[in-house]
């Protein structure tokens, strides 16, 4: 399957929507990122990394393999993109699974208890891995920032292995099992790492998009890039537009995105996962950071103070309640973003978050069933085959039919979600 420069099917067109709906009217120094305006100064920030100060031990300890520069995908170097972003400083880091790129600024805790607490946590447990890290109260630096995000995205790539029964050997060319299908490359079966760009300003992401994938998109975007890199490029000042102005929000976006390059990555199969799993997982996986975070399927306000709008238990309960809740079979043969409108995201992410949790669920039997490539299926066949495969890869995993499978899922709701 050819998945370079291959389009994320509408996946950022319908965020915008649902965030519309969602918001309320030690070393030398070196000048750090474009202003936000034209009134604020340039940061400045240590040229080389203060925590580990490139010494192999402190890397190697860490779990860091370069700060750059490096081969961000095939035929794109670190310094084309600093180029490509105006010429300004790009911190770079790459670990086992990915290469990151930031443009961070300093990060002031906004006083949101919640926040601050999980911040405070995540500096602490990365000082295991960095001992030289000395929190500065209420406040990451830009290389902090960094760190904070290497160790995230390594932690969350570690969680979908295990969530889903696998191993890097079970993609490693090496070891992989030899009667299935597992894709090509070490990286949940692409060839490469997977590449994050994450920067300070809309227009850092926007000019990646146009000078190498020669699109145009005024937010965030992922996209499969030369050589088998799936990639996400995203803002936080994208996200500030939209009420969601924490590093926090930033993080839980950053997850969920990532979290379905994982899925279309995964066997090197694009998008033969169902549409309807690959945004129930990225609901469940912004949640579970922080369900205020997650990005709006209900079509209610939202404020910085009423937390009501991330309640979605009981919406669905109401659906299920009602019997107007989508049922499994229809969705199961939706391929479009636009198909699952604001019902089916609901719906997805409570069948989704059952599913993981079910003590019975055999996980990687239901995700090998439902990852098998579609390249070869004619378009015309492929409902009758997706009712198929969800049907096996369901009685696989559960023992039951589609429809069993469904009706236990709405007793559950019944049972266990709050009516308001």
């Amino acid at each position: 399957m050819n998945v370079r420069f291959q389009r994320d099917g509408g996946r950022f067109a319908l965020l915008v929507l649902f965030l519309s709906l969602a918001v309320v009217q030690a070393g030398a120094v070196a000048p750090c990122f474009q202003s936000q305006a034209s009134t604020d100064k340039d940061e400045v920030f240590e040229k080389v990394d203060p925590y580990t100060k490139g010494a192999s031990e402190a890397m190697d300890k860490a779990g860091y393999e370069s700060f750059g520069p490096f081969l961000f995908a095939e035929g794109i170097k670190t310094q084309d993109v600093e180029e490509a972003l105006g010429n300004i400083q790009v911190l770079w880091l790459e670990t086992k699974h990915f290469k990151i790129g930031s443009t961070l600024r300093t990060y002031k805790y906004k006083g949101d208890p919640k926040e601050d607490k999980r911040l405070d946590e995540e500096v602490k447990h990365l000082k295991a891995r960095l001992p030289s890290v000395k929190p500065v109260k209420n406040k990451l630096d830009p290389w902090l920032r960094l760190h904070l995000y290497a160790q995230r995205l390594e932690e969350h790539y570690a969680d979908f292995l295990q969530r889903f029964g696998f191993t890097d050997a079970d993609f490693d060319p090496k070891t992989k099992p030899a009667n299935l299908a597992m894709g090509e490359g070490p990286f949940l079966g692409m060839e490469a790492k997977f590449t994050v760009l994450i920067t300070e300003k809309r227009s850092g992401t926007a000019r990646f998009l146009k000078r190498f994938l020669n699109t145009e998109t005024p937010s965030w975007q992922r996209w499969f890039l030369p050589g088998g890199s799936a990639f996400l490029g995203i803002s936080m000042e994208a996200l500030k537009e939209y009420n969601y102005d924490s590093d926090l929000a930033l993080w839980a976006t950053t997850a969920s995105e990532t979290s379905m390059n994982f899925l279309e990555a995964l066997r090197k199969t694009g998008h033969s996962i169902p549409i309807w799993f690959r945004a129930g997982y990225a609901h469940v996986t912004s949640r579970n950071i922080d369900e205020r975070f997650a990005l709006s399927a209900v079509g209610t306000t939202r404020s910085t103070t009423d937390d009501e709008a991330a309640r979605w238990e009981p919406r669905v309960y109401g659906l299920v309640f009602n019997k107007v809740a989508k049922p499994w079979k229809e969705m199961a043969v939706w391929t479009k973003w636009d198909d699952l409108k604001a019902q089916g995201h609901l719906i997805a992410w409570s069948r989704v978050a059952w599913i993981l949790e079910h003590k019975d669920a055999k996980l990687r039997d239901f995700i090998l069933g439902l990852s098998e490539s579609l390249a070869s299926v004619p378009e015309a066949d492929r409902p009758k085959v997706l009712v198929e495969r969800q049907e096996a890869a369901l009685r696989a995993a559960l023992g039951k039919s589609m429809a069993e499978t469904e009706a236990e899922w709405r007793q559950f709701v019944l049972r266990n979600y709050e009516k308001k």
